[in-house]
C-alpha cells in the first residue's frame, strides 16, 4: 500500500511538473487556442494538458510493470488517439479522417484487447441480454460514441476533467468492490493525472499558468474510460447499466445534441455553442457554476448507481428509470436548442 501511495504521488507530480515544463514550449510553437467565435476564453492557452497526463500515466504503469502486458491493446489504442489528437490540436484534421481513425482504435481494443459488450444484463426483465456477434460492431459504436462525449464536454475550465475525475473514482470505487486490484490501482493513476490536470485547467487555476487537455487530452480520458468501463460491465456479477449512470452526464449531452443536429439537418460531428455548459453559460452563470452544476449532477448520477449495487435494486427497474430521465433531459433541453 506504501509503494502504490508513492506511485500516486509520483504520477501527480509528473503531471503537474511536466505541464511546467511543457506550458513554454507550446506557445513558442504556437501550440496554443486561440479564442474566437466559438470559443470565448481570454488570450492564447498552450494545449499542453494532454502530454503531460500521458506522461504521468506512461510513468505510472512503468513503476506498475507487472501489469503491463495485460493492456497492449489498450496502450495501443491510446497511441494511435494520441498521435491524432496531437496533429490535431495543431491543425484541424477532418472529421472523417478523425472518425476513422477513433473506428480502427476502437476495433482494436475489441478484436485484440477483448473489450467487448457480450452482455447487458437483465435489462429488460426476460433474463440477461446477450448481444452475440452484435457486441463486436455495437461496441466499437459505443467506444468511438464515449471518446467522442468526453470530448464534447470541453468547453469550460475544469468541466472535462471534473467529470472525469468523478467518472473514474466511481470505476475505482466499483473495481474495489469487485476486489480487482489491477484495475484498482491503474484507476487511481488515471485519477493522480486528472488532478495534476486540474490544477492548472480549473475555473480558479491563475491565467498565468492555465492549460488546457486538448484534443489529445479528451482522446486518452474517453479511451481509457470506456476500456474500463466495458472491461468491468462484464465481469461475473458486474451489472452493465450501472456503469450507464456513471457515465450519464457526457452521455445526455451527447443524445442530445445529435439528436438536435440531425434534427437541423446538420453533420453530428460538427461544432457548435449549444451543449449543456454553453446553455448554463447564456443563462448568465459564470464557469465555476457551471462546472459545480455538471459535476454535481455526475457524482449524484454516479452515486445512484453506485447505492444501486448495495441495494439490490433490479436492473430492468434501473434501466427504465434511466431512460426516463434522458427523455425528459431531451425533451427539456432539446426544447430549449429549438431553432
Amino acid at each position: 500500500m506504501l509503494h502504490f501511495t508513492f506511485v500516486c504521488l509520483a504520477v501527480f507530480l509528473m503531471t503537474f511538473f511536466s505541464i511546467l515544463l511543457f506550458r513554454p514550449i507550446a506557445i513558442r510553437i504556437d501550440l496554443v487556442d486561440s479564442p474566437d467565435t466559438r470559443k470565448l476564453h481570454q488570450g492564447d492557452v498552450p494545449k499542453v494538458g494532454g502530454i503531460a497526463m500521458l506522461v504521468g500515466f506512461l510513468v505510472g504503469m512503468l513503476m506498475l510493470h507487472d501489469f503491463l502486458l495485460s493492456y497492449e491493446a489498450l496502450f495501443a489504442s491510446m497511441a494511435i488517439l494520441a498521435l491524432l489528437g496531437f496533429f490535431d490540436d495543431f491543425c484541424d484534421i477532418r472529421a472523417g479522417k478523425k472518425f476513422l481513425t477513433q473506428v480502427f482504435a476502437a476495433t482494436l481494443m475489441v478484436i485484440v484487447g477483448g473489450a467487448c459488450l457480450n452482455s447487458l444484463g437483465n435489462v429488460l426483465f426476460i433474463g440477461n441480454l446477450s448481444l452475440g456477434w452484435l457486441g463486436i460492431p455495437f461496441t466499437i459504436v459505443a467506444i468511438v460514441a464515449g471518446i467522442n462525449a468526453i470530448n464534447m464536454l470541453d468547453g469550460v475550465d475544469g468541466l472535462m476533467g471534473s467529470v472525469s475525475l468523478i467518472q473514474f473514482i466511481y470505476l475505482a470505487i466499483i473495481a474495489f468492490l469487485a476486489k480487482d486490484m489491477a484495475d484498482l490501482k491503474i484507476l487511481m493513476v488515471i485519477v493522480s493525472c486528472l488532478m495534476g490536470f486540474l490544477f492548472f485547467n480549473s475555473p480558479l487555476s491563475s491565467s498565468k499558468f492555465k492549460v488546457f487537455a486538448g484534443d489529445m487530452g479528451t482522446m486518452l480520458m474517453g479511451v481509457l474510460l470506456m476500456w474500463f468501463v466495458i472491461r468491468l460491465s462484464q465481469t461475473p456479477g458486474a451489472k452493465p447499466v450501472v456503469f450507464l449512470w456513471i457515465i450519464a452526464v457526457p452521455v445526455f449531452d451527447l443524445f442530445n445534441v445529435v439528436c438536435r443536429r440531425l434534427r437541423q439537418k446538420k453533420s453530428p460531428f460538427g461544432a457548435d455553442r449549444e451543449h449543456l455548459h454553453h446553455m448554463l453559460q447564456n443563462a448568465g452563470l459564470k464557469d465555476k457554476h457551471v462546472v459545480l452544476i455538471i459535476a454535481g449532477g455526475a457524482i449524484v448520477m454516479g452515486l445512484i448507481g453506485i447505492i444501486s449495487l448495495v441495494l439490490l435494486i433490479p436492473e430492468g427497474v434501473l434501466f427504465f428509470f434511466y431512460v426516463f430521465i434522458l427523455v425528459a433531459y431531451l425533451c427539456r433541453f432539446g426544447y430549449l436548442c429549438r431553432d
